[in-house]
Formats: C-alpha cells, structure tokens, sequence
C-alpha cells in the first residue's frame, strides 16, 4: 500500500481498490463469489468494533419489510471493504432488511474485481465509491442502483462537509447515521426494488 493509501484508509474514505488490468467479470460471476453478510462480517479486522456496534442495533421497520416482501424476487450485489465507514453504517441495516424479507438475497464482492461495477456507477461529483449496491433480477441483469450514502448525507457531504479535517468529518458522519438509524438508506433502496418490480430503474447516489 503506498503512503497515500494508508493515510486514506486511517481516514476511513470509501474508496475502491486500486484496479486490474484483466477483463472484468461479469456480474454473475461476481455474485458467485460474494460472500453472505454474516461470513463477510465474521471476516473483518479493520473498524471491527464499529462494524459490531452497527450490526448489534440494526433493525428495520415494519412497513419497510412488508414493502420489500411484496416487491418481487431480487439480489443485491454489494461493493465494498471492510474499511468503509459508509459501508459499517449501511451495510448492517441492509443485510437486516435481506434477513427478514426472502424474497431478497444479499451478497458482497470484492471491490478489485468488481472496480469496473463502481466505475459505470459514479457518485453525483464523479467518484468511484464504496458501497456501491446493484439490483440484479434472476438472470443477473442490473436493474438498479444504490451509491455510497443516502441522499441528504451526501448532500452534506458535496455541499462542504468533504472539506472539513478528517476526524470532524467522520463524526459528524456518524453522527447523522446514528441519528437516522438506516432510515433514509432503506427507504431509498426499497424504493430503488419497487421501482425495478414496475420495469423501471433508479440508480441513486
């Protein structure tokens, strides 16, 4: 890792592995070799702490269950690293919704196989990040798209809280998502499932 790469990832930045040169996969491939939740949480070192507390109060509302139950069969492919401060305090609250709605399946790829995904799928101000989460139907077809953080937090973030030092940044970060407690994240993503059950799609970041 270059000194660069270790001041970002004490930094906690959702940022992508560097990339490869050999062809990307496809996103079935990708989705053969993501782990479940459960084994990718079991496996992390880096913000293992963090990553506990979320997962230890992570629920989701009633309503939003039954919304995600009635929205047709789905996977969800998720990008990341254990690194990812976004990911820690989105990725719990999804892997929850996963559990309690059937109908939906959750796995997490690697993100340097998986860089050309984040690449096609760029945040509002043109970033490749983590987590990024595609909607794929039964044929693996992408069918939506879900980017980095929840609208109003990256908002914030565009809008100048990137420009804050690092340590303010992350707390006022985390304390939002403690605020929101996966709220918003949810409520965009079922929309995101509801929207790829009527045909459509939405791809937000």
């Amino acid at each position: 890792m270059t000194v660069l790469g270790s001041v970002l990832l004490a930094a906690g930045l959702c940022l992508p592995t560097a990339g490869t040169s050999s062809p990307p996969d496809s996103l079935a491939m990708l989705w053969q070799r993501g782990l479940p939740y459960r084994q990718f949480l079991a496996a992390a070192r880096e913000r293992r702490a963090q990553w506990l507390r979320v997962d230890s109060v992570a629920t989701v509302p009633d309503a939003l269950v039954t919304r995600a139950r009635n929205a047709g069969r789905w996977k969800l492919l998720v990008l990341t690293v254990h690194a990812c401060t976004d990911s820690i305090n989105v990725l719990p609250y999804l892997a929850r919704l996963a559990e309690l709605a059937p109908n939906l399946e959750l796995r997490i790829a690697d993100t340097t196989g998986g860089r050309w995904v984040m690449e096609a799928h760029r945040t509002p101000d043109h970033r490749a990040a983590t987590p990024t989460v595609v909607l794929l139907d039964d044929a693996f077809a992408e069918r939506g798209c879900w980017l980095e953080r929840p609208s109003d937090l990256q908002r914030w973030y565009i809008g100048g809280g990137r420009n804050l030092p690092d340590t303010t940044q992350r707390r006022e970060k985390f304390a939002w998502y403690e605020r929101d407690a996966g709220r918003q994240t949810l409520t965009e993503i079922v929309t995101m499932i509801e929207a790829a059950g009527r045909g459509g799609r939405t791809c937000a970041g």
